[in-house]
C-alpha cells in the first residue's frame, strides 16, 4: 500500500467534509426504507491524495481484474464523496473501490447483500499514522455493516502480518506439494480462529448465510494456496530440468490433494452466489488441469479447456466458462484452435446476461475487429483522429503522471522504437489520462513517462471517462493496445515486459 503525506490544511477541510457527509448519510440511511428491499446503497467520502479519481464498482461476478457480469462503475465527486445504488439484486453482489492515482485497490471484493446501506469514510488518524497504524484506513458503518467491518479487519490483519502463528509457504522452501499441505492446513485453522475471535470480541451480528459466504472464501484461500504452490513448483522443476518422474509425482500429488479438498468444500457450503475468490480459484484450477492434460506444453490445445470445464457443476459452470472466455479474449493467451473452441464454449452458456457479456468481449477483443473511432488532443492542441492512421500500425501506450510502472514502460518502448527505426509504418502514440493539461504537458516535457518522438496525446481532461478508456476497460497502468493497419485490432492487451530481457516477447 502506497502511503502519502497529507497537508494539515487538507486534513482539516476533509474532516469538515466527512462530518457533513456523515450527517447527510445518516439522514439518507434513515430514509432508505423507501427503497425496495432488493436494493442496496453504498455511500461515503474517501480521502485520497489530491487530484485523484476514485472509482466505486459493483458486480455480481468477478475474476481477477476481469469483472464478469453486469458491471456498473461510479466515479466519486471531486471532494471524494460518492453515492451508489444497486437495484434489483436477486443475490449478494460484491464491490470494490479503486484509486486511479495510487494505482491500486482501496477496498476489494466487499460483500453487499440486498437491503444493505453502507457508509464508508476515511479514518484520518489511521492515515496519518501510516505503517504504524493498528487499524484500517477506512471506517465502515450503516445497516448490516458488521460483515463488512469484519472483512476489512480480517483482510487488514492478513496483509499486515498481524495474525500470529502463520507459517510461511514460499515455493523455494519446499520440494513437494505434500510438504506444504500441512502448512496450508495450519494457516487455514489460524485464519478461522482469528475470524471467530474478531466476530466474538466485537460482538458482530452476522447471519448464518452471510457467515457461510465468508467461511467459504477462507476455505477457498487454502485451495488457492495449494494451486499457487503447485504452479511455482512446476515452474521451478521445469526450469531446473528436473526429472520427468519428479514432474509426474507433482501432478499426482496435485490430483490426490486438490480434488478431495474441492469435493469437501462443495459439500459443505451453499453456492447460491459465486464469490470472486471462488471464481478465481475455479478458473485457476481449470487452467492448471488443461495444462496438465496438455503435457505441460505452453501452447494449450483448445480441446483441453473444453475437457477441463466439464468437471464443474452446472450450478456455476456458466460463470466459470464466462470467466475463462473473458480472460482469453482480454489477454490473448496462447491457445491452439481458439476460434474453433469459443463457439463450442458459447453453446454451454445459456444465461442471457452472461451470453451478452461474452458477445461484448468478442466484439471488443477479437483480433481483426475494427477499432472504435476515437479522437485525442496532441501537445499543439491539434485533434488526433485514429482514422487518419489507417496505413500505420499504432502502438497505444496508456499512462498517468505519478505512475511508477509507467516510467519503466516508457524506457522499454523507447528501446523498441529504436529497434524498429526502419519500420516507418509503425508509430507509437502515448496516451495520458491526466485530467490537468498543465500536469500532462509538464510530464511530456520531462520525458519521464513518455518521449518527445512519440505522438503524445491526452484525453482532453476526461481522464478515465474518455470513450476509448471506457470501451477497452483500461483500468490498470501501464497498458498497451496495438492497432494493425486499416484500424483493425491486433491485440487489446499484449504481454508487458517486466524487464529489459523480455522486450523481444512484446
Amino acid at each position: 500500500m502506497v502511503l502519502f503525506k497529507i497537508p494539515d490544511k487538507l486534513i482539516l477541510m476533509k474532516t469538515i467534509q466527512l462530518i457533513i457527509t456523515a450527517l447527510l448519510v445518516s439522514s439518507f440511511c434513515y430514509a432508505q426504507t423507501t427503497y425496495p428491499s432488493n436494493h442496496a446503497i453504498i455511500t461515503g467520502n474517501i480521502l485520497i491524495s489530491p487530484n485523484d479519481t476514485i472509482i466505486v464498482t459493483y458486480y455480481p461476478y468477478k475474476f481477477g481484474n476481469t469483472q464478469v457480469g453486469g458491471i456498473v462503475t461510479k466515479h466519486a465527486n471531486n471532494d471524494g464523496s460518492f453515492l451508489v445504488e444497486i437495484p434489483n439484486m436477486d443475490h449478494p453482489y460484491y464491490f470494490s473501490i479503486v484509486s486511479v492515482k495510487r494505482g491500486g485497490v482501496l477496498l476489494d471484493n466487499q460483500l453487499i447483500e440486498p437491503g444493505d446501506s453502507l457508509m464508508i469514510t476515511s479514518d484520518m488518524q489511521a492515515i496519518q499514522q501510516g505503517k504504524n497504524t493498528n487499524k484500517p484506513f477506512f471506517t465502515i458503518s450503516g445497516y448490516n455493516a458488521d460483515k463488512n467491518i469484519a472483512i476489512q479487519l480480517f483482510e487488514f490483519a492478513r496483509f499486515s502480518n498481524k495474525i500470529s502463528g502463520l507459517l510461511l509457504s514460499m515455493t523455494d522452501q519446499y520440494t513437494s506439494l505434500r510438504e506444504v499441505l500441512s502448512v496450508m492446513q495450519k494457516n487455514s485453522e489460524r485464519h478461522m480462529q482469528y475470524w471467530d475471535s474478531l466476530v466474538t470480541v466485537n460482538h458482530f451480528s452476522i447471519s448464518r448465510k452471510t457467515k457461510d459466504y465468508l467461511l467459504l472464501d477462507l476455505e477457498v484461500l487454502k485451495i488457492n494456496g495449494v494451486l499457487t504452490v503447485y504452479s511455482g513448483l512446476y515452474e521451478k522443476f521445469a526450469g531446473n530440468h528436473s526429472s520427468e518422474t519428479a514432474l509426474q509425482q507433482l501432478q499426482t500429488d496435485y490430483k490426490e490433494m486438490v480434488e478431495p479438498m474441492l469435493k469437501n468444500l462443495i459439500s459443505k457450503y451453499d453456492f447460491s452466489t459465486v464469490s470472486p475468490t471462488f471464481l478465481d480459484m475455479a478458473f485457476r484450477k481449470t487452467f492448471i488441469d488443461a495444462k496438465i492434460q496438455n503435457n505441460g506444453e505452453k501452447i494449450i490445445s483448445g480441446i483441453k479447456y473444453l475437457d477441463a470445464v466439464q468437471q464443474w457443476s452446472t450450478t456455476w459452470r456458466e460463470e466459470i466458462i464466462t470467466a475463462l472466455m473473458a480472460y482469453l479474449y482480454t489477454y490473448g493467451y496462447n491457445v491452439k484452435n481458439m476460434p474453433e473452441m469459443f463457439p463450442v464454449l458459447e453453446t454451454m452458456v445459456n444465461k442471457p446476461h452472461l451470453k451478452s457479456l461474452i458477445q461484448n468481449f468478442e466484439e471488443l477483443y477479437t483480433p481483426g475487429k475494427p477499432i472504435s473511432p476515437f479522437r485525442l488532443t496532441d501537445t499543439n492542441g491539434e485533434i488526433i483522429n485514429i482514422s487518419n492512421y489507417k496505413d500505420k500500425i499504432v502502438v497505444l501506450d496508456f499512462w498517468f503522471t505519478g505512475c511508477n510502472a509507467c516510467i519503466q514502460m516508457a524506457r522499454i518502448l523507447k528501446i523498441i522504437k529504436e529497434r524498429l527505426v526502419d519500420h516507418k509504418d509503425i508509430i507509437f502514440m502515448s496516451v495520458s489520462i491526466d485530467k490537468k493539461k498543465e500536469s500532462w504537458l509538464k510530464s511530456v516535457a520531462e520525458e519521464k513517462y513518455t518521449h518527445a518522438d512519440f505522438i503524445n496525446v491526452y484525453t482532453d481532461g476526461e481522464g478515465i471517462d474518455h470513450p476509448l478508456i471506457r470501451r477497452y476497460n483500461v483500468t490498470a497502468y501501464p497498458r498497451l493496445i496495438i492497432i494493425s493497419k486499416n484500424n483493425k485490432l491486433a491485440t487489446a492487451n499484449p504481454h508487458i515486459p517486466r524487464n529489459f530481457d523480455e522486450i523481444d516477447i512484446l
